[in-house]
């Protein structure tokens, strides 16, 4: 296991970070709150979320959970709303389709773009202005 870093640079920050549950997304929520960060843990799965956060809570960091499918266009909304004020996004959650395209299933197609381009398409255009207001105009 590779330790994160101990620089703790990330204090008063909040962090969402989707697809945090396994892989990347979790490797990337867990540095994030070693640096200081409270994190948002987002992910489908409720048991693997709730582990994340105790693994962040008992190194000494501060993170919670918010479920959500952003392969339904909706809950891409929901999250961001949920999530309230972050100062910090990582748009890791996403997922792959392998085979013939005649094989794609319209409904996989869809789950495929909402979830890799619309969730994260949402996320930007709801935090965005409020980063950074010239983007409202």
């Amino acid at each position: 296991m590779v330790r994160p870093a101990v620089v703790r640079d990330l204090e008063g920050k909040v962090a969402l970070v989707t697809g945090a549950t396994s892989g990347i997304g979790k490797a990337a929520a867990v540095q994030l709150a070693a640096q200081g960060a409270t994190v948002v843990v987002h992910g489908r799965d409720v048991t693997r979320g709730v582990a994340v956060v105790a693994e962040i809570e008992n190194a000494g960091g501060s993170a919670r959970f918010v479920g959500a499918d952003l392969g339904e266009p909706a809950e891409a909304l929901r999250l961001a709303e949920e999530a309230g004020d972050v100062d910090i996004l990582v748009n890791n959650a996403g997922f792959a389709w392998f085979g013939p395209s005649a094989k794609l299933a319209v409904n996989t197609l869809d789950r495929l773009f909402g979830a890799n381009v619309q969730a994260p398409t949402c996320s930007c255009r709801y935090w965005l202005p409020k980063w950074w207001p010239a983007a409202a105009a």
